[in-house]
């Protein structure tokens, strides 16, 4: 799926999501929402990341208990 440059500005990540083998080239997390489920985690795999932003760890879009750090750009 091509989701290259989408803005999630305001949007509730669930941890159920997956966004298995799909290009998020330039798509912007910074100010979206990710939950966090001690079961399940989002799945990024096979995910094109190249220049994602996602937001930084301790700001308030980050759901507390995330144990990975997120890269940012």
């Amino acid at each position: 799926m091509d989701l290259s440059g989408l803005d999630f500005h305001g949007y509730h990540i669930d941890p159920k999501s997956t966004f298995t083998g799909s290009n998020l080239e330039n798509a912007d997390f910074e100010n979206a929402f990710f939950g966090f489920d001690f079961i399940k985690s989002i799945d990024f795999s096979h995910t094109n990341l190249f220049l994602a932003r996602f937001p930084t760890s301790g700001s308030t879009q980050r759901a507390k208990g995330s144990l990975y750090s997120i890269p940012s750009h």
